[in-house]
């Protein structure tokens, strides 16, 4: 059995639970999966993309919690047990910010672990780490995992299936289409406080037209915000909801504006100029990387308290108009990946 522990809500987006629908259809396409999450808010998604999730009635922050419940789930393996044989028992791949040395200790007695990484901080016990990061090779996990199989670079990225079919797309004279996109939701308010901010450009945007893609985890009747403040600006705009090919929405984008989380690589594999939105201070790395080696633009850091960050934008949205500056970008974004 393979089991995958995540979770995704309001507070967190879905960005970790998209990721691990990939990482199971890609990792283990021949293998029955089981989701394990804390409490309910991701088992909608997950069963939409042919999985079932347990519910562990637990606090997703308190992951040493929820050991107990999973000691129903596996074996004892003994002692003595071989690494084959520990991975024909269980599997469990765990992708959580809240993971404690305990908690990943009781899962490798137990079972094969392949623990998601992002920036290793800590050092844990596990058989596979996994980090597709676009600096994942700068961080010196070589180092600390002298025993451990190491799956580091965007080459082990989460590209869904719809997005390989839908390849790159063409690079035109002038842009239209943007797309704005915070994953899977928007508990900041930023798609509203860029409608706001663009009030103060809008003569300058007549010949744009903005696309606001409505996350799932977005809070309910957020798209009627969107577009009763849209009217009031007067822009030109569109709200996307329960977009079931994501890939079919991004390939008519021209550029993006986008959260710095997993949907950059996306973008990048489907070479989308973009310009990137800094959410939390673990995107830093890769605002950083990506600008280093794509060419990917920076446009504003969004605050808990609000703002309108379309203010710190204007630059960046003034040179993404140039071709040559976002074929080169394009270029650059879908070399990532050969």
């Amino acid at each position: 059995m393979v089991y995958i522990r995540a979770d995704g809500n309001n507070s967190i987006g879905m960005g970790h639970i998209r990721r691990c629908i990939t990482f199971a259809k890609n990792m283990f396409p021949d293998e029955k999966v089981l989701f394990l999450s804390a409490d309910e808010s991701a088992e909608k998604i997950v069963y939409e993309n042919g999985f079932r999730t347990i519910v562990l009635e637990t606090d997703y922050r308190n992951m040493d919690g929820e050991i107990d419940k999973l000691k129903t789930l596996f074996d004892d393996r003994g002692e003595n047990i071989s690494l084959e044989e520990k991975k024909k028992r269980n599997i469990v791949l765990v992708d959580s910010y809240f993971i404690t040395k305990k908690y990943v200790e009781f899962l490798y007695d137990n079972a094969y672990v392949i623990l998601v990484d992002d920036n290793n901080e800590r050092t844990y016990k596990c058989d596979e780490l996994l980090n597709y990061a676009i600096y994942a090779d700068e961080l010196g996990y070589e180092k600390k995992y002298t025993d451990t199989k190491l799956l580091l670079g965007i080459k082990y990225a989460p590209i869904r299936e719809e997005f390989k079919k839908a390849g790159p797309i063409e690079i035109k004279e002038n842009i239209k289409n943007v797309l704005i996109t915070t994953g899977g939701g928007d508990s900041l308010h930023v798609e509203n406080n860029i409608i706001l901010g663009l009030n103060s450009i809008k003569d300058k945007i007549q010949d744009l037209e903005f696309h606001f893609l409505i996350g799932p985890m977005c809070e309910e009747g957020y798209a009627k915000v969107i577009e009763k403040n849209a009217k009031m600006v007067g822009i030109n705009w569109k709200t996307h909801e329960n977009v079931e090919n994501m890939a079919e929405l991004f390939k008519d984008m021209d550029i993006a504006i986008s959260s710095a989380g997993s949907t950059l690589y996306e973008l990048a594999y489907m070479g989308i100029p973009t310009i990137m939105l800094l959410y939390a201070n673990n995107q830093k790395k890769n605002i950083d990387a990506f600008m280093k080696k794509c060419g990917m633009l920076y446009g504003a850091e969004c605050s808990p308290l609000g703002g309108y960050p379309v203010g710190y934008m204007k630059e960046s949205l003034s040179k993404i108009r140039d071709k040559k500056l976002r074929q080169d970008m394009s270029d650059k974004m879908k070399a990532l990946y050969k």
